[in-house]
């Protein structure tokens, strides 16, 4: 694996990169599409996706993905582009026990060939930061580190950091720091932050997390998890994300909101205390050349995403990932012609988000 910054934004801590891997090149940054191994359906099927997202944790609670080690991932899914497979270790957050065998995940990696392993990491509980459980899963996490790098020769293992306050981060980097020196590196345990309503929170650490992995590994690819719906990938990449990931374009979809650029969740016919689709939202359906929209009148387009239907799920899905593909290219885009910053206030407009960004300016 290589990677290299190609150029860096003068207003924003935002930067242009390429990563190579397994002779795969790609620019930087970049949106993974999460699926499950069987989901449905497969968004790269339909259109260019460069990036996925995949979960090693399936293959261990399923029988039936005994096929997946026995042809590996690309050939299974027959997609030959970069695939990140996830060890698992977000489903432990309301959970205590560890009980996921690190070298079991090694050998699935080593089976199924993704382009990247991440290595078999434990997410804390942003209520319980000082606690001896968010402890425990950290030097866990440190364990696992430590055995997968030692033991691996042929996959690329992305380690991942984890702490709440300042203090632990830098030190939960500095140990991971002993073990190796990674040209890619992981942040978790961001997701509860964004998503929860206790006024104990402070969302604002996010800004400063992302801060201090970036000061201490400047030169590393760094990948933040779980953090990259349509507007908050644009914060991430804004503060010098390489890369996020995220399966909201599969789990909107399934409570029937479509995407649109700029825009957060949208129905045709909107439940209680939802938003359905404005006059100036609608031009913008009108705009969209994803396969379900292309070629469609707007009245076509939009029973096809009609939520009271259920059999539109599909097609919601679709649209919602082509809409998250095309938010990442549209940063890219803006960040090469020099107008990252003016581009992510846009985005980030009327949401809780703009007042992170601005907190990331000071």
């Amino acid at each position: 694996m290589k990677f290299k910054v190609v150029y860096e934004d003068k207003e924003t801590d935002s930067r242009l990169g390429e990563l190579v891997i397994n002779n795969k090149r790609i620019k930087t940054p970049i949106f993974w599409i999460g699926n499950e191994i069987r989901g449905i359906p497969r968004p790269w099927e339909l259109f260019e996706v460069d990036t996925v997202m995949l979960n090693a944790c399936e293959i261990l609670s399923s029988p039936k993905l005994k096929e997946v080690e026995e042809k590996g991932i690309h050939r299974y899914l027959k997609y030959n582009k970069l695939i990140m497979m996830d060890s698992g270790g977000f489903l432990f957050q309301k959970r205590d026990k560890l009980d996921i065998d690190a070298e079991r995940i090694l050998e699935i990696y080593e089976n199924v060939k993704p382009d990247i392993g991440v290595v078999l990491d434990y997410p804390l509980d942003p209520l319980k930061g000082n606690d001896n459980i968010n402890h425990k899963r950290w030097l866990k996490t440190l364990e696992n580190t430590k055995f997968m790098l030692t033991n691996s020769s042929e996959i690329v293992l992305l380690p991942v950091v984890h702490g709440y306050t300042q203090e632990k981060l830098k030190d939960a980097c500095k140990e991971l720091k002993k073990i190796v020196c990674p040209n890619a590196i992981g942040l978790g345990s961001l997701v509860p932050l964004v998503t929860s309503k206790n006024p104990r929170v402070a969302k604002n650490f996010i800004i400063d997390a992302v801060k201090i992995v970036r000061e201490e590994f400047p030169c590393s690819f760094l990948h933040v998890f779980g953090i990259g719906g349509t507007t908050t990938m644009h914060l991430m990449f804004s503060l010098g994300v390489d890369s996020v990931d995220s399966m909201s374009w599969r789990l909107k979809a399934a409570y029937g909101a479509i995407q649109l650029p700029g825009v957060g969740d949208r129905f045709i016919h909107p439940p209680k205390k939802r938003r359905g689709i404005s006059k100036a939202e609608q031009k913008l359906l009108e705009k969209c050349l994803c396969p379900i929209c292309k070629g469609k009148t707007i009245e076509e387009r939009k029973e096809n995403f009609d939520n009271l239907n259920p059999s539109t799920y599909k097609k919601r899905a679709i649209h919602n990932a082509y809409v998250f593909k095309e938010e990442e290219k549209e940063f890219k885009e803006r960040l090469k012609n020099g107008e990252a910053k003016e581009f992510v206030e846009k985005r980030l407009k009327n949401t809780s988000l703009l007042s992170m960004f601005k907190y990331a300016e000071k």
